[in-house]
């Protein structure tokens, strides 16, 4: 039996001359100087190019690898050894920026598989097989004998796992044996033969198992990265630490900090019963509905309702006000301002420690802890029951709101609100929704003739990274 990605002698040299080297685990850090202005151009670039794959998924339409493949040669390709060097290092240092929370790991998690992926995806078979040796992943090939003896099987699952009957003719070439606890994906797809705790697998489908282990290997790191970062030399520089923080922070775009009030687009309270209607994300509209019907929001709807607002352009005394408004339809002003007043002033940054809360995002309402029995805060693409979520999506035809819902299912709950955004603001700017309830509103109101077109460029808010457990 041949092990496969384990070939040795002057092939393997031969292979290494010949292959361009584009795959890596990143378990080591290179041993390099570099400029400060390189560490923060190498930096910018990956993230620029991390950010073109979120926008194709973002996108929700089939992978364009042309366009994917124009960002790599112009961020970052892999022509020379220098570009390799390029590639090593601006991993790194995303990884020191992006390690800080569970927000920041999830996005550069995904982002850095996604890279990944698509760098497999275009490898050779022999850059595959050099990579998988260099990473010791070794595993046993299938010799003709047992590929013989297995014909039936084999052909069976083949024949149900191709598309096209013209492909199911023939039998892979090479098959290898991966354990069936590295192959779970596979075998959910039914796309491999089980047999005795052993995955039949073809080499094509070895990328989904090399992916899976570059995910689960990176989101380890992240979490040693996090522990390990404070007593780091980095966390004590002063040239670094400023390009570290600015990474992480505009990693998604605006964090709506700085409401639009001088811009002349400020929001009074008399204002959002009409903006819920024509230009609030379905998460935020739902809130209102909630907060409109029941003259309360648990705290979860109050801080992600209530830091929308203050990021849509609402003051804080104008905060004040609406809330009390309608809370003191169930109770008296005394309770309101004994309970709840001092938390939309410290969401203001007028009390406690004083800091300047944002707007949340949309992968932090996402992974965040999800509502309980009560509760109306979170996406409803992700937390809403299908026949819910149906219900919600008012306004919209059939066929529309089924490729939405299915998006849903799929689990794909940002090209979810894209989708929706679209379908209700056929001429507004799609490419800027998916990230932040906030840029949905935003465009919502440009679609719909209600912002002005040059509103005040925001000033990013200065707020230390949040320190969660991995």
């Amino acid at each position: 039996m041949l092990n496969v990605g384990n070939t040795s002698g002057a092939r393997v040299l031969q292979r290494k001359q010949a292959a361009r080297v584009t795959l890596s685990m990143y378990q080591e850090p290179p041993q390099v100087e570099v400029t400060l202005e390189q560490f923060e151009a190498y930096s910018i670039d990956r993230l620029q190019l991390l950010k073109t794959f979120e926008l194709q998924r973002l996108r929700g339409a089939a992978r364009d690898d042309s366009k994917l493949e124009k960002a790599m040669n112009r961020f970052l390709p892999m022509r020379t050894a220098e570009d390799r060097e390029k590639d090593e290092l601006s991993h790194f240092i995303l990884r020191m920026a992006f390690c800080h929370t569970e927000e920041l790991r999830r996005w550069f998690l995904s982002q850095e598989s996604s890279l990944f992926r698509f760098r497999l995806d275009m490898a050779s078979r022999d850059e595959k097989m050099q990579f998988m040796k260099r990473h010791g992943l070794v595993y046993d090939q299938v010799d003709s004998n047992e590929i013989n003896s297995l014909r039936p099987q084999l052909q069976a699952v083949h024949i149900a796992s191709v598309a096209n009957m013209k492909d199911a003719i023939n039998l892979p070439d090479v098959y290898v044996k991966v354990p069936f606890t590295e192959a779970i994906d596979l075998i959910g797809q039914r796309k491999v033969f089980l047999k005795a705790g052993v995955a039949y697998v073809p080499f094509d489908h070895l990328v989904t198992i090399l992916h899976a282990r570059f995910r689960s290997t990176l989101s380890k790191q992240l979490a040693i990265a996090f522990r390990k970062f404070n007593g780091s030399a980095a966390a004590r520089d002063d040239r670094l630490m400023p390009v570290l923080k600015n990474l992480a922070k505009h990693h998604i775009g605006p964090d709506f900090g700085a409401a639009p009030v001088s811009s002349g687009n400020a929001v009074t309270p008399d204002m959002i019963e009409g903006l819920a209607a024509t230009a609030m994300p379905l998460c935020m509209k739902s809130l209102h509905h909630a907060l409109k019907t029941q003259s309360h929001l648990k705290h979860g709807g109050r801080m992600q309702y209530g830091l929308f607002l203050k990021g849509i352009g609402l003051e804080m005394e104008d905060a004040l006000t609406f809330w009390r408004n309608v809370f003191c339809k169930k109770m008296n002003v005394d309770d309101f301002n004994k309970k709840y007043a001092y938390n939309i002033r410290h969401n203001y940054g007028k009390e406690g420690k004083r800091k300047d809360y944002t707007p949340f995002n949309c992968m932090k309402i996402i992974t965040a802890d999800p509502p309980k029995a009560g509760d109306y805060h979170g996406c409803p693409f992700r937390h809403f029951d299908e026949h819910h979520l149906r219900a919600s999506l008012r306004g919209i035809n059939e066929v529309e709101k089924e490729s939405i819902v299915q998006l849903a299912k799929s689990k794909n709950y940002q090209v979810a609100c894209r989708r929706h955004f679209e379908v209700l603001f056929p001429g507004g700017n799609a490419d800027a929704v998916g990230n932040h309830p906030n840029a949905f509103f935003e465009e919502a109101r440009k679609a719909t003739g209600g912002l002005k077109k040059e509103p005040l460029k925001q000033e990013p808010v200065k707020q230390e990274p949040v320190k969660t457990e991995a």
